[in-house]
């Protein structure tokens, strides 16, 4: 009896007939094939960090005094974000839209980069949704060498004229700087602040 040739591991093909080598490369194919999705969700999961949601972090609720500016810098967005806050079984989802936010107001200790459109507020409590809403708002940058409490976050506009502070940044939202969000500023020095007495609590 004529024995078959032997297989090298490397290539399946090699020392079989043409079949048979066709079926081997055919399922080494189908192999590739199947782990593609597998890269695709890896990418995806990877890209989280950046704009997918957080893991939370406990909400602050904080009024802010602030006083309005009229300034060309801005904070570009390059993909949207989205950040979560909690308090006891209570979370509050904030979606945060790509694009500009443009420098509208400060106070003693941080920024405030308004949104061009509203920002999506959800409200869950024990784990059902309880409110949603459109509202303006955006994000907020604590000044260098200030006692600010919180890095940045997010904030609605609130009653009169004040700023609410609601979720904090965390290090994978500041990490990610020149890659997923950016400044553009006109001027190298950053606003003074002129703001009514307000201390970080």
């Amino acid at each position: 009896m004529r024995r078959r040739p032997p297989v090298d591991s490397r290539n399946p093909g090699i020392g079989w007939p043409p079949v048979i080598a066709v079926v081997g490369q055919n399922k080494m194919m189908m192999k590739k094939q199947r782990a593609i999705p597998c890269i695709l969700t890896i990418v995806a999961l990877l890209l989280a960090g950046c704009v997918g949601v957080s893991l939370g972090t406990p909400r602050i609720w904080q009024e802010r005094q602030i006083k309005t500016l009229e300034s060309a810098d801005r904070l570009i967005l390059l993909t949207w974000v989205r950040r979560s806050a909690h308090e006891s079984s209570d979370r509050y989802d904030i979606e945060l839209l790509k694009g500009e936010y443009r420098l509208r107001a400060e106070d003693n200790n941080y920024l405030y980069y308004e949104c061009q459109e509203k920002i999506h507020l959800v409200v869950q409590k024990a784990g059902k949704q309880a409110d949603g809403r459109y509202m303006k708002g955006g994000i907020f940058i604590a000044k260098p060498q200030t006692n600010a409490s919180y890095p940045g976050g997010a904030y609605i506009d609130w009653d009169d004229g004040k700023k609410l502070l609601l979720v904090s940044f965390d290090s994978d939202f500041f990490g990610f700087e020149g890659k997923c969000w950016h400044y553009e500023r006109q001027n190298a020095a950053q606003p003074t602040a002129a703001a009514s007495p307000s201390v970080d609590k």
